[in-house]
């Protein structure tokens, strides 16, 4: 019951929903066409191109992880790393809500 009433809550987060379903979305393009992209010589033609809403997310993403990188470095603060973090999460989830 407690997995059941936690579910419930999530959906009643519509934006906390609505990012699952983009990130969902965007891997499976992702995987669309990283395997369509192994198939290419048999086909013979290219894959089909990742949507450019799924790119900025993925860009995204490897911005926060080259970010971790550099806070796990000591190349920034931990503060700083907080701070942009918390921007480009804040940048990603308006991106997501807006165009998803």
């Amino acid at each position: 019951m407690k997995i059941y009433k936690e579910f419930e809550e999530w959906l009643d987060n519509i934006s906390s929903v609505k990012e699952t379903i983009a990130y969902f979305h965007c891997y499976n393009k992702l995987m669309f066409h990283e395997l369509n992209s192994i198939y290419m010589p048999w086909y013979g033609k290219k894959a089909p191109q990742i949507p450019h809403k799924c790119e900025k997310v993925f860009q995204t993403f490897k911005y926060l992880e080259k970010l971790e990188l550099k806070k796990d470095k000591g190349k920034i603060s931990k503060s700083e790393y907080k701070e942009r973090k918390e921007e480009g999460e804040e940048d990603l989830n308006k991106f997501i809500l807006e165009f998803f």
